[in-house]
């Protein structure tokens, strides 16, 4: 700590704010794009994304979701790469990346989870692929399961992913549905 206090004035209160390094902060607005802000200059600048996300842990990059698809944003090279496309409208299926994301600790693998609306499955994704993967490639890395939110945490090391799911949605609600799982 240093001892310094800054005051920054916001025209909104912030929907979400995030170190993204030790001098970079992260925030949101209502009705307007992330921001990146310099406390120590008071510098502000957009960040083109389209939702905080996730950021990896050395805060060079930040995974989000859009329309169903999962990004990164690099912010060294100012460049957008898609990880995983949503399928079409209109296809036999309709499932969509959601936004709780969580990067391991080494920065090696983003956790998702992807939902229809019978289903939900957890999805790991390597951040450096080189082609974009379909939605429907994940479909077999979690035994699907029909939840409302899923939440994820890494173990330090990153070795290992611990997801926990709530129970069905209420029309499939039933006794001791609360599940934890980890691979």
């Amino acid at each position: 700590m240093t001892g310094v206090r800054r005051e920054f004035a916001l025209a909104h209160a912030p929907l979400a704010l995030d170190w993204v390094s030790d001098r970079l902060l992260a925030y949101a607005l209502p009705s307007q794009p992330p921001a990146l802000l310099d406390p120590d200059t008071g510098q502000r600048a957009p960040l083109p994304v389209a939702t905080l996300g996730a950021w990896s842990p050395d805060g060079s990059r930040v995974a989000y979701t859009r329309d169903g698809s999962l990004y990164v944003y690099d912010l060294s090279t100012c460049r957008e790469r898609t990880l995983v496309v949503a399928p079409a409208e209109g296809g036999s299926v309709t499932l969509a990346v959601l936004p709780e994301l969580a990067w391991s600790p080494r920065g090696d693998w983003i956790a998702c989870y992807l939902s229809s609306r019978d289903v939900t499955w957890v999805g790991l994704v390597a951040p450096d692929l080189s082609q974009p993967l379909s939605v429907l490639d994940l479909l077999d890395t979690f035994g699907g399961r029909q939840a409302p939110t899923v939440q994820f945490a890494w173990s330090p090391d990153g070795s290992r992913l611990a997801a926990l799911a709530a129970g069905p949605r209420p029309a499939q609600q039933s006794a001791g549905s609360d599940e934890a799982s980890a691979d």
